[in-house]
């Protein structure tokens, strides 16, 4: 059987990630206007900061690291969509619950977690508790992603949201 080689892509990774980045910066700014009419101007800053990022070994595993997760997620969300419609929600009830603060807030929670993941990942030297003195050690950052504090700060987060749920219902 013939396997692909897709070891260029490795190579071609900080293209990507340039582009990436140049293209969500411009639409940053020209969405929200913060630097005005001028497309030069936009372009020009968009630009800057794509190299910023490019000339960053850690800022560009962190968008290495994140980027992959994008993809799966759109495609989980649009999974779960499809399996609310089939359900027989409608298009309407589906935009006024994206409207509501309870989703966006469970959304961006979600987000801000895998952000952070992403950057613990990303920072982590792997140095274990034999660093000569001095150096950096490592160990407060592997006891907050071993697994059992990150079940318990699970647990913690669905707890808060039912409880809030539940006296919201209450009153």
């Amino acid at each position: 059987m013939v396997e692909l080689d897709v070891s260029i892509l490795d190579f071609l990774s900080p293209v990507f990630s340039f582009l990436l980045i140049f293209a969500v910066t411009y639409a940053v700014l020209d969405k929200f206007k913060l630097m005005g009419e001028n497309r030069a101007v936009k372009a020009v800053a968009a630009f800057s900061i794509a190299m910023l990022f490019l000339f960053s070994a850690p800022a560009r595993r962190f968008i290495d690291v994140t980027t992959p997760w994008f993809p799966i997620l759109l495609v989980g969300a649009l999974a779960l969509l499809s399996l609310f419609m089939f359900m027989g929600l409608k298009e309407s009830d589906l935009s006024d619950a994206a409207k509501d603060p309870k989703v966006y807030w469970s959304v961006i929670i979600v987000g801000l977690l895998l952000f952070t993941i992403a950057l613990i990942q990303v920072l982590d030297t792997g140095e274990g508790p034999d660093v000569k003195a001095g150096e950096r050690t490592t160990e407060g950052i592997n006891s907050l992603v071993h697994p059992r504090v990150l079940g318990a700060i699970f647990l913690l987060v669905v707890a808060s949201f039912a409880i809030r749920l539940i006296s919201e219902g209450a009153n």
